[in-house]
């Protein structure tokens, strides 16, 4: 049985007490104490109860940890040891606050371990009450010590690359903010911090969009225009313990690259060329050329497809394809959409030499084609079918065009065209002398030009080439 007495009063006199009896479940209340034991003992935050005058009453295993006493130590301790001095008139202004019955939002505060050291912690209050009336308070504490170390590490990273990264809270509020990318813009990321991120954008725009998307446990990539800066960004949700805690923005000025892609598009835009780059899996990133234009294709249009799905049917270009994503430079001539191209498939590695992607340059060469004598047979067998009766010897190729299509435009010696030409010669019934012939590789060149820069890594083929023609022919090539 539980006992309930409350005084009664006459004229403000206390004159008697009243008392009532009421049945208790013994079950139940054993229950909810084996519960309670379990939450204190097993929580990974670090729980507290305090009395109505501030006084520990309860002390979990978590809080044993991370703040260094025993919960014999703290037991009857005041709430006021874990506060350093400065903060002890806030702490009061808040517990009054719960007493009261406000509802206090979680938030970061500083408080004292066993041996004196500061801990950043994560604060959440809440009033503990018996029959509605005060009487003390509950706290759980999250230790963000190794969090802030984590941050520092991470800024300290950041700072070195062209990056700018920012945490949000599930109201959008920047927690985080990093890079080298901000500083670079002129951006201070410490005035980030605090900031809303969905009540600075409006509705509609790409990054408050995004922002709602990634609280809604979406990612999204996008570009947006920052004080005339040009960033490709990046956000996602943040999980812990499979809870939405909020989320992240990861962007990358790209306002140079941006400026030299529109140069470069429109240099290509004057030039009868089309200008491809794909990744490892076929997929177009770029795209540019008046050639796209005259074959009625917008550039723009197959960004993000197939290259393989829009050009699979040639098999020379499927092989080239495959050719690239082995690391080798093809060059090929085959017919498309009524069209004959040349083409040019330059494979792109990464630093240790693995091939990640590949460049084509193609340039329409039918009305040119068109322009060459038929003969019975031609000079030597040609790789596309509807050019089997086209004569391409070099005495019948306009003379601008020999060296597009027979000579490397960098370094002089024969390409494709040429080579096939000149074995054909060699190796033809009438040629007198024997011949051998020698293939030559420079192991890993993509890393002179990673390293130096294409200017260099160009310097470095003339010269190769020359010192390679010298050991062939005795002389300089």
């Amino acid at each position: 049985m539980d006992i309930i007495g409350e005084p009664v009063t006459a004229d403000g006199t206390v004159v008697g007490t009243a008392a009532a009896l009421r049945a208790v479940n013994s079950e139940q209340v054993q229950r909810r104490l084996h519960q309670l034991d379990a939450l204190l003992l097993h929580s990974p935050e670090a729980v507290t109860v305090c009395d109505r005058d501030g006084q520990i009453v309860e002390w979990s295993a978590a809080a044993e940890r991370m703040f260094g006493w025993t919960r014999a130590q703290m037991l009857t301790s005041d709430s006021l040891r874990l506060v350093p001095p400065e903060d002890h008139e806030q702490f009061r202004a808040t517990w009054a606050a719960v007493a009261g019955g406000e509802d206090v939002t979680p938030y970061e505060a500083v408080r004292l371990d066993r041996y004196g050291a500061r801990r950043t912690v994560n604060v959440h209050l809440g009033a503990v009450r018996e029959q509605g009336r005060f009487a003390g308070v509950g706290a759980t504490f999250r230790d963000l010590s190794e969090r802030q170390l984590r941050d520092r590490q991470l800024a300290e990273l950041l700072d070195r690359v062209s990056l700018a990264a920012a945490a949000y809270d599930l109201d959008g509020e920047v927690t985080f903010a990093a890079g080298g990318g901000f500083r670079a813009a002129g951006i201070d990321p410490d005035a980030a911090y605090g900031v809303s991120l969905l009540s600075t954008s409006p509705a509609g725009t790409a990054v408050h969009d995004a922002v709602q998307d990634s609280l809604r446990g979406r990612t999204r990539d996008f570009q947006v225009l920052f004080d005339d800066r040009q960033w490709r960004c990046h956000t996602a949700p943040v999980l812990e313990s499979g809870l939405l805690t909020g989320g992240f923005v990861v962007g990358l000025d790209v306002t140079e690259q941006q400026q030299s892609e529109d140069r470069l598009a429109n240099a290509l835009a004057a030039a009868p060329l089309a200008l491809v780059c794909c990744d490892a899996d076929g997929v177009i990133t770029y795209a540019a050329g008046s050639a796209y234009s005259a074959s009625g294709v917008e550039p723009a249009s197959t960004v993000g497809a197939s290259m393989l799905e829009m050009y699979g049917d040639s098999v020379d270009v499927a092989d080239a394809i495959g050719q690239c994503l082995n690391g080798r430079n093809v060059d090929i001539a085959t017919g498309h959409g009524g069209r004959i191209w040349d083409l040019h498939y330059r494979s792109h590695l990464t630093a240790n030499g693995q091939p990640n992607g590949w460049v084509a340059m193609a340039q329409d060469v039918t009305g040119w084609l068109a322009t060459i004598p038929q003969q019975r047979e031609p000079v030597y067998p040609s790789p596309i079918p509807e050019l089997t009766t086209v004569a391409v010897a070099t005495a019948q190729v306009p003379e601008p065009l020999v060296g597009f299509l027979e000579r490397d435009e960098l370094t002089g010696l024969l390409g494709w065209r040429g080579l096939q030409r000149a074995l054909g010669a060699l190796s033809s019934a009438d040629a007198e002398s024997p011949f051998a012939v020698a293939l030559a590789d420079v192991d890993a060149f993509s890393l002179v030009n990673e390293t130096y820069g294409y200017d260099v890594g160009d310097e470095v083929l003339r010269h190769g080439m020359h010192l390679l023609g010298g050991l062939v022919y005795g002389r300089p090539a």
